[in-house]
């Protein structure tokens, strides 16, 4: 008994039997490359854009945001009336 070698990716072989492979692994490539270069863009303008925190490299801030609502907001006046008194 003598067993056949068969060359899965012989041209004739995929169109017979994988009509759908080369078509999906092209789509495939094209989705990464579009995936690649939106990347690029967006890290270009927002470098920390899909970075995980303990997973980059960058230095990443535990500084809590500091919401200075009326000492940078150019009020002069910071205290709330009460209704009725003047």
């Amino acid at each position: 008994m003598t067993k056949e070698i068969v060359n899965a990716f012989h041209p004739d072989y995929v169109k017979t039997y994988m009509p759908d492979f080369l078509r999906d692994q092209i789509l495939s490539s094209k989705n990464s490359q579009a995936m690649t270069k939106m990347l690029e863009t967006t890290r270009a303008k927002k470098p920390t854009h899909g970075t995980l925190f303990g997973m980059s490299n960058k230095v990443v801030s535990l500084k809590p945001t500091e919401y200075m609502t009326y000492s940078r907001a150019g009020t002069k006046n910071t205290t709330v009336k009460k209704k009725g008194k003047k």
